[in-house]
């Protein structure tokens, strides 16, 4: 199944939590290319296995919430294969910083999440970063962009305890032997990880990220993380024209020397023109949520 350049606003208005643009279970969703924005909640939830998320902006959402992400995951480690890359979070929260909000957040024992090639601008409110990680472990964060937002990666850790307890409690007995098996193919053969579930709780790779005009690359990561060539500036990088909130960077960007960062391709996210679109261009009004100008 696919949902691909799709325009989708206003939602949630009735019920206004769990009633995402986009919601899928199950294996192999791909979500390309849309426009979601203008949600008290949040715009994409995931359940399963191997979802591609890619090329989306997503905006304006989750500005009544607390404890919530633009897009979100929740408690089964089990979830592997997931990737989302080359997606534009912006404007998410309210801009009060009195609520703990995220682009990507990753709830509850999530693991072997690849969030890879992001741009994040005014993203992460009060506990949150850009990304949170709440209790999950092997997630790959690498080579995103975090631009205004107060943390680039936040945690709320578990430790070995309550990772231990969580895997041994009917919850995750449940998830890891009886919904699926972990210990049997294909899961035991497609996510070889599994065989280590139960080692190296809360310890996430966090690479080739850079934070401009943030408070703090991390939160409370508890100095356990895996980190490979981060980097932190106040100035811009190079961008093409951060006033128009065009984040790719220029060819010369010294941070493409610095660390290895490599290009993300920040002119193909969103809508794009078809015979099959509902209405072209696309009008939606950014920041109408957002307290600060």
């Amino acid at each position: 199944h696919f949902v691909e350049n799709c325009h989708v606003y206003d939602f949630s208005r009735w019920d206004r939590t769990y009633t995402p643009a986009v919601w899928t279970d199950g294996v192999g969703t791909r979500i390309a290319h849309n426009l979601f924005h203008d949600s008290p909640g949040h715009a994409l939830r995931l359940e399963g296995n191997d979802h591609l998320v890619e090329f989306n902006e997503i905006h304006d959402v989750v500005y009544e919430t607390d404890d919530q992400g633009a897009l979100d995951m929740f408690y089964n480690p089990t979830y592997r294969g997931v990737i989302i890359r080359y997606n534009f979070w912006h404007h998410i929260g309210d801009g009060r910083d009195q609520k703990m909000r995220a682009g990507v957040r990753l709830d509850d024992a999530i693991c072997g999440v690849l969030i890879y090639g992001n741009v994040f601008y005014r993203c992460g409110e009060g506990y949150f970063g850009g990304v949170q990680i709440h209790g999950g472990k092997d997630n790959v964060v690498d080579n995103n962009l975090f631009i205004d937002c107060k943390y680039a990666v936040s945690f709320s850790p578990w430790g070995a305890e309550r990772w231990r307890q969580y895997l041994q409690s009917p919850d995750g007995v449940n998830a890891t032997t009886k919904t699926v098996d972990i210990h049997s193919p294909p899961y035991s053969t497609r996510y070889p990880a599994l065989a280590r579930l139960a080692e190296n709780p809360d310890v996430n790779m966090i690479g080739r990220n850079v934070l401009i005009n943030g408070r703090e690359f991390l939160a409370r990561d508890r100095g356990i993380q895996i980190l490979i060539d981060n980097l932190t500036l106040s100035e811009d990088p190079g961008f093409v024209n951060a006033t128009e909130r065009n984040f790719a960077l220029k060819p010369d960007s010294p941070i493409y020397r610095r660390i290895g960062f490599r290009p993300i391709p920040f002119g193909e996210i969103g809508l794009y023109e078809h015979p099959l679109r509902a209405s072209w261009p696309a009008r939606h009004e950014v920041g109408k949520h957002y307290a600060k100008p």
